[in-house]
């Protein structure tokens, strides 16, 4: 059963301009606009995933193991049911790399989940640079022939030129569309 699964890049913190497609390439297509009070753009990035529904809402829920293939660690702090503590850190080579701690809440019954940078739950680690806007969410949903997955994110990445994150989302997107696949699968 394929799944069409669309990770959209960009939650609206402020009010933004409307959505400019700025890459369609091997299955990923990612879209930008500009966010009222930031200078980084929020990105909207779709995806074709070959998995079902319920397979790529493991994946992107599961939080057991990095699902971006930039995530260089991620650590489950806490959790209380539905309710988690993540830290993650990331590699962002050739420039510094970044961390932050988010709260996520997970809804399965609608196979959704919202995650938050959360600055105060950790100290920040020397040699890092601390991530200060951090928000996606993700939900899943049936599909004409599969699922919609979708992801939503804006993401500060304090000292990264634009250009250089945005080319990194399609590498890093196009990445991610494989890894889903392949851990959706195993579930």
């Amino acid at each position: 059963l394929s799944l069409v699964a669309v990770i959209l890049l960009g939650v609206p913190l402020a009010a933004a301009a409307d959505w400019r497609l700025d890459k369609d390439k091997e299955g990923v297509k990612v879209w930008s606009r500009d966010v009222a009070g930031s200078e980084y753009r929020e990105y909207k990035v779709e995806l074709i995933i070959d998995a079902t529904v319920e397979q790529t809402w493991a994946a992107v829920s599961s939080f057991g193991a990095p699902l971006a293939p930039r995530v260089a660690a991620q650590k489950v702090v806490s959790r209380s049911g539905n309710n988690l503590v993540v830290y993650q850190r990331e590699d962002c080579s050739p420039l510094k790399d970044r961390e932050y701690t988010m709260r996520v809440t997970l809804s399965p019954s609608n196979y959704s989940l919202e995650a938050n940078v959360a600055t105060d739950l950790a100290p920040s680690t020397d040699g890092l640079l601390r991530v200060i806007v951090h928000r996606h969410s993700w939900a899943v949903q049936a599909g004409d022939s599969g699922a919609i997955a979708t992801m939503i994110m804006h993401h500060d990445p304090v000292d990264v030129a634009d250009s250089l994150y945005h080319y990194g989302v399609l590498g890093n997107m196009i990445d991610l569309r494989a890894h889903v696949e392949r851990v959706a699968k195993t579930k």
